[in-house]
């Protein structure tokens, strides 16, 4: 992608610091995508949708202030959202499991999964 218009718009929401920080710095360092916003709270995530349309939202499903899941439900038409959540099952060599034990991607291919 060379155009500005191309790149990939990305939104994380998650109440841990560590997580914001982690994540961000992994998609900051993908050409094609440009982090548009990191916050805590759903309430915080809606103001920066409202502000910088992004093109996708990384959002933990337990907030503090909502549930990660309103933000897909109710928002934007068309908006990807990649949810995660505690309750999640993981093991570092075959990456997130549900609860019915099915594979649900690679532990550290975040940006293939905001693509």
């Amino acid at each position: 992608m060379t155009a500005e218009t191309d790149l990939v718009t990305v939104l994380i929401v998650d109440p841990s610091p560590i997580m914001l920080s982690g994540l961000g710095g992994v998609l900051q360092s993908d050409p094609e995508i440009e982090l548009v916003g990191a916050c805590g709270t759903g309430r915080g995530a809606l103001e920066v949708c409202a502000r910088a349309h992004p093109s996708v939202v990384v959002t933990e499903v337990s907030l503090p202030d909502m549930s990660g899941i309103y933000l897909w439900r109710d928002r934007r038409r068309g908006l990807g959202v990649c949810a995660q959540g505690h309750h999640a099952r993981e093991s570092p060599a075959r990456g997130p499991r549900g609860p019915e034990g099915r594979d649900h991607g690679s532990p550290c291919d975040h940006q293939a999964g905001v693509r």
